[in-house]
């Protein structure tokens, strides 16, 4: 099998997750969630990300040991460690920024080497300047566009803006909600949202839409791809960044758009009943259901 090399770029976050009367805190943001899934996949992963002097270090520790790479500049001397704080409530969740560390640097991806880029702001720390910068060294550029498309109110709370559609111009693949679909194109129908985005540069479109199956644009061809079915919800937090590392070290390592997004997707779904990274499943927990997938994936007329 051969090596997959990834980058991710975002930031590490700690979380403080409040059900009901509950709450914990937790290590997540995308380089955790997407790195943990990739690496689950067999990619060598090098994480693009700043953290704070506030970042616990046993979170450090722990991630080293799970053979995640830091690449140079992790570690912020000016800016905390971004948190979130989110209120779960019923499958839905309410987002607030507590804290925030400092934008990415150029610097932080001067020479390195990958087969393939992850890019998943969670509050706007990726530059356009940096984004063009990765389409320029990494020939597969993967972007997850949440943390391009939020704003943050006084309190914090997090809320979806209007998307400038600049930043797709870098991507070869994007992976979108059905609000962010809207906040890009104002088209509510999904369809018709993706074939408008796939305009914008990405060569693959990806939609998701909570328990409905998803839908996958690539070279004029719309795929509908069966999701895992879920008894029981706790919690969806990463459950986007499991799927985009999935999706990366399998479609980089093997080419096939529609495999990749069956497995990614069930790698996504798996753990929704447990919360953070243990949500992260191993590739014998999802192969077989993956197939599956695979078999009952259906082509709709564009």
């Amino acid at each position: 099998m051969a090596l997959v090399r990834l980058i991710i770029a975002g930031h590490i976050v700690v979380d403080t997750v409040i059900r009901i009367e509950q709450s914990e805190t937790l290590l997540g943001g995308p380089p955790c969630y997407a790195g943990l899934a990739a690496k689950s996949l067999g990619a060598d992963v090098a994480l693009v990300t700043r953290f704070g002097a506030d970042f616990p270090e046993a979170y450090y520790l722990w991630l080293v040991r799970n053979q995640l790479r830091f690449g140079s500049g992790a570690r912020s001397l000016t800016h905390p460690t971004t948190r979130f704080r989110i209120v779960l409530q019923g499958d839905g969740r309410t987002l607030f920024l507590a804290k925030r560390c400092e934008n990415l640097g150029l610097e932080q991806i001067t020479g390195l080497e990958a087969d393939g880029a992850i890019v998943s702001p969670v509050a706007g720390e990726i530059s356009m300047e940096f984004l063009e910068e990765v389409g320029r060294m990494f020939s597969i550029v993967y972007v997850d566009p949440q943390g391009f498309l939020r704003a943050f109110e006084e309190d914090g709370k997090c809320v979806l803006r209007q998307g400038s559609l600049e930043s797709l111009a870098f991507a070869q693949i994007l992976k979108v909600d059905e609000e962010e679909v809207y906040a890009y194109t104002g088209v509510r129908d999904m369809v018709e949202g993706l074939r408008l985005l796939a305009k914008r540069g990405p060569e693959i479109v990806i939609g998701t839409r909570s328990s409905e199956p998803v839908l996958l644009l690539h070279r004029q061809h719309m795929y509908e791809i069966p999701v895992k079915r879920v008894s029981k919800v706790v919690d969806t937090t990463g459950a986007g960044d499991i799927f985009a590392g999935g999706f990366m070290a399998e479609y980089v390592r093997e080419g096939d758009v529609v495999w990749a997004a069956c497995l990614a997707g069930v790698m996504a779904s798996s753990g929704l009943d447990r919360v953070g990274l243990a949500k992260v499943p191993s590739r014998g927990m999802v192969t077989e259901e993956a197939e599956a997938l695979y078999a009952r994936v259906t082509e709709l007329e564009l």
